[in-house]
């Protein structure tokens, strides 16, 4: 949808979908070649904080710890299902 509320026509709606492509694969590009720097103290952390616009800070990002924990498992019928979520 447009800014101004109007749906986007087929050939927008083609080269916006190609923008947010292009996007995402210079993300993935810029973590490949930089790893978790790049999100947690890096450009990427960086246009995150300003999207969510004080939500988050970079301190916030660059402070994060992973906290490993083990996953909820149960059976459900035949299959065994694990949720690590929490």
């Amino acid at each position: 949808m447009r800014p101004d509320g109007h749906e986007l026509t087929p050939d927008e709606t083609m080269l916006y979908d190609l923008g947010i492509y292009q996007s995402l694969l210079r993300t993935l590009d810029e973590l490949a070649s930089s790893g978790p720097e790049a999100f947690y103290r890096g450009a990427i952390g960086k246009a995150i904080v300003q999207e969510l616009e004080g939500k988050i800070t970079e301190e916030d990002l660059a402070d994060y710890r992973a906290v490993e924990r083990d996953a909820i498992q149960t059976r459900v019928g035949d299959f065994q299902a694990r949720d690590s979520t929490i």
